[in-house]
């Protein structure tokens, strides 16, 4: 039952906000709550765990953009100090560079994308997103995607034409991902090109990164 809806709708609203304020590892133990009672306990704990799940996995939907970040995690960096630099470290990205590296290779990499974003969807109507990322089923498709996009690039070595466009592509997402943040280059180079392919082609360091 959608209880976003009707007359379940208030009251719906309000237990979500409570849950909303908890940690995630507070919602999680109760997701593992309600959805362990027996069935004597009826509809209302199923319920209850509808409406955490919903909480715990609402606001994430890039399913497959996580799926393949996941290699690049172990190397990754956040801060504006990094992003406004020239050069980062040998073996760093930063996230923005690798949202907008992201952005610009999933068009290149055809059903993968979109399938991957559908399984990932579905398994997470029944399970916190973070339990799905880390299931077999997920790494297989993190690994396709990572291969895929190797691939991509790996043509794209062939096509310096390609390429350059690429780099437009790039430059001009990395610009709007860092909408009043402090930036260095704007656009990427070959040896970004270079960089990223070295770190999806070792793995990052060879675990796939974190789930979560």
């Amino acid at each position: 039952m959608d209880m976003r809806h009707g007359a379940f709708a208030e009251p719906y609203e309000t237990v979500r906000v409570f849950i909303g304020r908890l940690d995630r590892a507070t919602m999680l133990r109760l997701y593992d709550h309600y959805t362990d009672r027996p069935p004597a306990d009826g509809a209302l704990a199923g319920r209850l765990g509808d409406i955490v799940l919903d909480v715990l996995n609402g606001p994430r939907r890039a399913h497959a953009q996580r799926l393949w970040m996941r290699w690049l995690e172990p190397a990754m960096v956040r801060d504006d100090a990094a992003l406004a630099a020239d050069r980062l470290p040998a073996g760093r990205i930063h996230a923005v560079d690798a949202g907008a590296w992201w952005q610009a290779l999933a068009p290149r990499m055809g059903e993968d994308v979109a399938v991957a974003q559908e399984v990932i969807a579905g398994h997470a109507r029944f399970a916190p997103i973070e339990r799905v990322l880390a299931s077999d089923e997920a790494l297989r498709w993190a690994e396709r995607l990572r291969l895929r996009s190797l691939a991509e690039l790996e043509v794209l070595s062939g096509d310096p034409a390609g390429t350059e466009r690429l780099l437009d592509v790039v430059g001009a997402v990395r610009r709007h991902l860092a909408t009043g943040r402090p930036m260095g280059r704007c656009r990427p180079d070959r040896g970004d090109l270079r960089r990223l392919a070295d770190l999806l082609h070792h793995g990052a360091g060879g675990n796939g990164g974190s789930a979560t």
